[in-house]
């Protein structure tokens, strides 16, 4: 499917997705479960891919990769929430409340269609 994205919702997305790697790759140096390990590994080479894909306004993704972005979108926003929610200083919380709107625009266009 095709996602149509904006200079400033696809760095947004990038950075979200490098937070994400690190995040991931964390878990698998610290999870002793092979089975486990082995799903967070493909796991993040999908995402890998999936931002390797990303080096313009116009990116083809499957809806798998959709899904899989969808959620490190709600991941991110979740994040980001708290943080804006422990955030004293009103200048920085302006800048993490307009990180937030991107993140809404981007879910909006990464969540996959529901089946009928």
């Amino acid at each position: 499917m095709p996602l149509r994205l904006s200079p400033d919702e696809l760095q947004v997305l990038v950075n979200a997705l490098e937070q994400r790697d690190r995040e991931l790759m964390h878990e698998i140096v610290h999870t002793d479960k092979a089975p486990f390990k082995k799903a967070l590994c493909c796991k993040q080479q999908m995402l890998t891919e999936i931002r390797n894909k990303l080096t313009g306004p116009d990116v083809y993704l499957s809806v798998d990769e959709l899904k899989a972005l969808s959620e490190v979108v709600d991941h991110s926003e979740r994040e980001l929430i708290d943080e804006i929610a422990h955030t004293d200083h009103r200048q920085f919380r302006l800048q993490l409340k307009t990180k937030e709107a991107l993140l809404e625009k981007i879910e909006a266009k990464v969540t996959p269609p529901r089946a009928p």
